[in-house]
Order: C-alpha cells, then structure tokens, then sequence
C-alpha cells in the first residue's frame, strides 16, 4: 500500500528538470497511500504473528516535548 522509495526518488528527480515545478512544492501522494501508522503495525503484527509495541503520547505532552 506504500509507495517504494525508489519510485518516489525517480518521480522527485523528473520533477528536477520539470519547468512548471520551478519554484514550486511537488506533493506526492498516490490515492492508495490511506493507511495510518497504527494500521500499518496491525498489518505487521498479522504478518509477523506477533504483537508490536506501541506508545500513545498525549497531544499535551508532545506539545512540551516540542518546545
């Protein structure tokens, strides 16, 4: 469901030469990249037959830790 790191490295370097992207930001994101991080460990602990360890962190404690 991820796209490949080196199907987006080919896309970032055509957009290099690419006249209409001079001075622009290039978004990449494929219509089947829609899967959180969470879902993607659950599809990794069926794989795997294990369960991930997993930290929720609050949104407060994020902000502080930010600062």
């Amino acid at each position: 469901y991820f796209v490949s790191g080196t199907d987006i490295g080919k896309f970032t370097m055509k957009t290099v030469d690419d006249p209409r992207t001079i001075n622009k930001t290039v978004h990449f994101r494929p219509p089947s990249n829609f899967l959180t991080v969470n879902e993607l460990a659950s599809m990794w602990e069926k794989k795997i037959g294990r369960v991930l360890p997993r930290a929720s962190i609050p949104e407060s404690q994020l902000l502080r830790m930010a600062k």
